[in-house]
């Protein structure tokens, strides 16, 4: 496995947790959609893609894309394994979907400037032409959220395995956790037109 991505809007919950035991109920409010996990073979042209459609979620006025063309704000992806830089000031991924198809893509995007794998401790840019396994929820997997992109994958595998069960297997590994900002995804500032 490379890399994992998941779209902010299947991760749910609003509000702070304190500090403790973090019980079943509380990872199925967290995620209640019943996702399992599944693994996607694709080409780094294609995880720059689905990239690029998740930088297309930060609204910026003026950006040419009407938010009819764009997926929501909760298709913005939270991902593992991968860095990446966005500049929200360059094109966003724009298109006309057909349910969770695209009919016709208007602007492939430039938001994405950097993209990198982390490799046996070094991170490496993603390559367009080279091979990437992704884990991602049945949902993205299925081309929710405007990822028709996940569609295309060269090989596509539900591993059957709920994200709540494979988040309290972590969970019961790993405790106490301690979460940390990692910096995984940078967004350099927006020039706004005055």
């Amino acid at each position: 496995m490379d890399c994992a991505v998941m779209n902010g809007g299947g991760i749910r919950g609003d509000r702070i947790y304190p500090a403790g035991n973090i019980s079943l109920k509380t990872l199925l409010e967290i995620h209640p959609f019943g996702n399992t996990v599944y693994k996607l073979t694709l080409t780094g042209e294609q995880l720059l893609r689905a990239l690029e459609i998740s930088a297309s979620t930060m609204v910026i006025p003026e950006d040419g894309c009407d938010t009819a063309y764009r997926p929501h704000g909760g298709a913005f992806l939270q991902v593992g394994g991968i860095r990446f830089v966005i500049d929200p000031n360059k094109k966003p991924f724009c298109a006309i979907y057909e349910g969770r198809k695209i009919r016709r893509i208007l602007c492939c995007g430039e938001r994405v400037i950097k993209a990198e794998i982390l490799r046996n401790g070094i991170w490496v840019p993603v390559e367009k032409k080279k091979t990437y396994v992704v884990l991602t929820n049945s949902w993205l997997a299925c081309g929710g959220d405007g990822y028709y992109v996940f569609n295309e994958a060269k090989k596509k595998e539900d591993t059957t395995f709920r994200i709540v069960d494979l988040l309290t297997f972590y969970l019961k590994k790993h405790s106490p956790v301690k979460p940390a900002t990692e910096g995984r995804i940078t967004i350099l500032s927006p020039v706004l037109a005055e």
